[in-house]
C-alpha cells in the first residue's frame, strides 16, 4: 500500500499530472485527493485501487 501511495503522490507533486486530471480518470472526486502532498494522506483502499488503475492506463497511452 505505501508503494501506490508513494507513486500516486510523485505523479502529483512532481507534475507529472494534475490532481484534477488524475481524479477525472480514476472517476473518483476531486476531494479524494486532497493532502496527497502528506505523508498522513490516508484514502480509501478503492480509492487508491482507482488511483492506480488510473495512472497505469495513462503510462499505457502515453507508450503507445
Amino acid at each position: 500500500m505505501r508503494e501506490s501511495l508513494d507513486r500516486i503522490r510523485r505523479a502529483v507533486t512532481d507534475g507529472v499530472l494534475k490532481k484534477s486530471r488524475l481524479a477525472e480518470e480514476a472517476g473518483v472526486s476531486i476531494d479524494a485527493l486532497a493532502g496527497v502532498e502528506s505523508e498522513g494522506w490516508n484514502p480509501k483502499a478503492k480509492t487508491v485501487d482507482a488511483l492506480i488503475g488510473a495512472l497505469d492506463r495513462i503510462a499505457a497511452r502515453l507508450a503507445a
